[in-house]
C-alpha cells in the first residue's frame, strides 16, 4: 500500500540541516519563489489525493488538511486558489474514504478546520 506524506511534497525544499520544517516554510510560503513553485506542488497533490484517496495515513490528514487550509484562507493568486480548491475538494473524497477508520477526535479536528474552509472561502 501506498503512503503519502503530502504535507512534505507540498513544502518540499532543504537547508543546511535537510528538510525545511513545516512551521519554517509557513512563515515564508508566500514569499515570490515559493508561490511559483507553489502551483506544481500543489497539482502533484491534487492528482495524488484523487487517484490515491485510501493511502492517506489517519495522521496525515489533520496537518494536511491543515495546511491546505492556511493556504487558501492567504492565498491572493488565482492560480494557487484554484489548485487549493481541488485539493480541498479530493480531500473530501480522502475523508469520505477514511470514514471507518479515523477516530472521533480525528473526524472533530477535521471539522472544525471545514468551518475555517468555509469561512476563508466566504471571504
Amino acid at each position: 500500500m501506498l503512503t503519502l506524506n503530502l504535507t512534505d511534497v507540498i513544502y518540499l525544499g532543504t537547508n543546511k540541516k535537510g528538510l525545511f520544517r513545516v512551521p519554517e516554510i509557513l512563515a515564508k510560503h508566500f514569499s515570490k519563489y515559493f508561490v511559483l513553485l507553489l502551483s506544481p506542488r500543489l497539482q502533484l497533490v491534487a492528482r495524488l489525493l484523487s487517484q490515491y484517496p485510501e493511502s492517506v495515513p489517519e495522521e496525515e490528514l489533520q496537518p494536511l488538511l491543515s495546511t491546505l487550509q492556511e493556504l487558501f484562507a492567504e492565498s491572493k493568486k488565482i492560480e494557487v486558489t484554484c489548485w487549493l480548491v481541488q485539493c480541498l475538494v479530493a480531500m473530501v473524497r480522502v475523508l469520505q474514504h477514511s470514514e471507518s477508520r479515523i477516530t472521533e477526535f480525528t473526524a472533530e479536528i477535521c471539522r472544525d478546520i471545514w468551518q475555517r474552509v468555509w469561512l476563508a472561502a466566504f471571504r
